[in-house]
């Protein structure tokens, strides 16, 4: 009996051990959200891909735990009114309100829209750093959600920041995500940033990255999400990226993981997932049209595609071109360069008119177009000329191009005429869409500095009348002038009358509608007015052509060229030059001395 006793005890001890050993797998397989991948290969690979991010100097807020919000916030709902249901709401409360159509909202009580409340508060506050990370399988066709089946892992990272001040649009709170896609469980393939409404989509190839640290530049105020800090100007939000502002490593920020939507997939502090209303104000029906409302939660975000459907949201965006990121670089860096290509130019002209004023002076006045005489070709030319230029100069500061609608009916009805499409010198091609009634922002195309541009051609060009002795030279200097200031109204009537295949070709999508009102400008460039039925608006009053700036521009174009054929015409000199100075005095002084008192 006893020896029964002793030989079952070791027997006993090995099969609890082996029971133990098979449990093992079971603990460290542990998928508490029921997403189809375990919580540490969750965390590990969260880790591995946390993102580095990159703000400008001028950012105001970072993102920050859903707390911080939810603290300073009143939850309410938009009834017929804006009812309170409670100064002091709970990540259980809001967590049980899962209706979209409830028009619940946490209106933050720190400030509005219309003030930098908010902001003075975070600033205030200085909370700490909180970025949102989420694993889970997706089938890559619609398969998302945590069926555990997927052929693709996707790690995503959400971020909330306090509040939203794009171009586009200013709101209480901001969703924003990025997410790379794995193959086989570990190796990287994709890499997507959302941007607004919609986003980018790039080749792990293509990602910017510090080992397999995502680098995310994100935008200053709207915080879109982009590949490289030289993007976004050519976005249709005309957004302001760079790499000049503070950068969040992985150890700066807490990295929390997520569970997953619904009753029993996630912890308990994150019931806020199925909160189905608005992290913002709520405003009202303009404030929805204009981009004023507060944002969804991930789980709702698109219509839930960004969280149901990963994979498939992902694919849908614009690819990164290569070419395309190499102009982006290119504008990015226009003004440097045109500047330093302009202050080499200036010595090489500098030097150049102290060679002339060595050689053959510069003449009482320097300045050939101040030589204004009496009434003669060369005087009338260059009171031509510095009328043209005085015009010059005014035009650079008014809008060249403008597109107006006038809707006096529906759901849409504006306030008199509203400016969809502006060209200037400053901004380049900026429009409204049509759909948000939001202000106008930068449209997809070339933002380039055309004042810029023109400003350095004008200064060049009166350094270059420096000193001319020669009417005809002068007149040839004018001629081109006025060319180089008429180019710019020629781009633009091109540039209007292929804004419809322009905005087809490019990456972002333009509204239906303001494709309508371009298609309808593009027939007949030159300007004009007319009504044009468009769909949801009814009959659109539309009025469009050059403004006071183009006119200015191209009038000023065109005086410059009538002083330069005067010129040519009239020919002569303007001043004598040291030669013949020198000779006029010797022969001056030669006839004195020959004919003594």
């Amino acid at each position: 009996m006893s020896a029964h006793r002793t030989l079952s005890r070791p027997v006993t001890c090995l099969a609890v051990l082996c029971v133990m050993i098979l449990c093992l797998p079971i603990v460290a397989a542990q998928d508490s959200d029921n997403d189809g991948v375990s919580d540490p290969t969750e965390e590990s690979l969260a880790q591995r891909f946390a993102p580095v991010l990159f703000f400008t100097a001028d950012e105001t807020v970072y993102p920050v735990a859903i707390q911080h919000h939810l603290e300073r916030s009143n939850l309410n709902q938009s009834r017929d009114g804006d009812d309170l249901m409670d100064s002091d709401p709970t990540v259980a409360e809001i967590g049980d309100l899962n209706d979209r159509d409830g028009k619940y909202y946490l209106d933050n009580r720190k400030g509005g829209l219309d003030d930098e409340g908010i902001e003075k508060d975070y600033a205030s506050a200085k909370p700490g750093y909180t970025v949102y990370a989420r694993v889970v399988e997706d089938g890559g066709g619609g398969g998302g959600g945590g069926n555990g089946s997927g052929q693709y892992t996707v790690v995503q990272y959400w971020l909330f920041y306090a509040f939203n001040r794009g171009t586009m649009n200013i709101h209480e709170g901001d969703w924003e995500m990025v997410q790379v896609v794995l193959e086989g469980g570990s190796t990287p393939v994709k890499a997507m940033y959302s941007q607004h409404t919609g986003g980018q989509q790039a080749e792990w190839s293509q990602v910017e990255r510090d080992g397999d640290h995502i680098q995310v530049y994100v935008a200053q105020g709207s915080h879109a999400n982009y590949f490289r800090h030289y993007q976004g100007k050519m976005g249709l939000a005309s957004d302001e990226v760079g790499n000049d502002g503070k950068v969040l490593e992985p150890a700066d920020y807490e990295l929390v993981m997520l569970g997953e939507a619904g009753d029993g997939n996630h912890a308990a502090d994150q019931d806020w997932l199925d909160y189905a209303g608005h992290w913002g104000d709520y405003g009202n029906i303009e404030d929805e049209l204009q981009g004023r409302r507060g944002p969804y939660g991930p789980a709702f975000r698109e219509n839930g595609t960004m969280w149901g459907e990963p994979v498939a949201w992902g694919e849908d965006l614009s690819p990164l071109n290569d070419q395309f990121l190499q102009l982006e670089w290119l504008l990015y860096n226009l003004v440097t360069y045109l500047m330093t290509i302009f202050a080499l130019l200036l010595v090489i002209k500098l030097f150049g008119i102290y060679r002339r004023h060595r050689k053959t002076g510069l003449g009482p006045r320097i300045w050939s177009m101040l030589y204004i005489d009496g009434i003669n070709g060369h005087s009338l030319a260059n009171l031509l000329a510095l009328g043209a230029l005085v015009l010059a100069c005014y035009s650079l500061f008014t809008p060249w191009y403008g597109v107006y609608v006038d809707i006096e009916v529906g759901e849409y009805t504006t306030d008199g005429e509203v400016q969809v499409l502006d060209i200037d010198g400053g901004e380049g091609i900026t429009i409204n869409r049509l759909e948000s009634n939001g202000g106008l922002v930068q449209l997809v195309g070339f933002p380039l500095p055309f004042a810029l541009l023109l400003s350095i051609g004008l200064v060049f060009l009166m350094l270059t009348t420096v000193g001319l002795q020669k009417g005809r030279k002068l007149g040839r200097k004018y001629i081109m002038g006025g060319i180089k200031l008429l180019i710019p109204i020629v781009l633009i009537l091109v540039i209007i009358s292929q804004a419809t295949s322009m905005a087809e070709d490019s990456p972002a999508e333009l509204p239906e509608e303001a494709a309508d009102v371009l298609g309808h400008v593009s027939d007949s460039p030159q300007g004009g007015e007319g009504e044009i039925p468009i769909e949801e608006y009814g009959e659109v009053k539309l009025r469009w052509g050059l403004e006071e700036g183009g006119k200015m521009l191209a009038l000023s174009g065109l005086m410059f060229l009538g002083a330069g054929l005067l010129l040519q015409i009239t020919g002569g000199k303007l001043f004598e030059g040291k030669k013949e100075r020198k000779k006029r005095k010797e022969r001056e002084r030669e006839e004195a001395e020959g004919y003594p008192d």
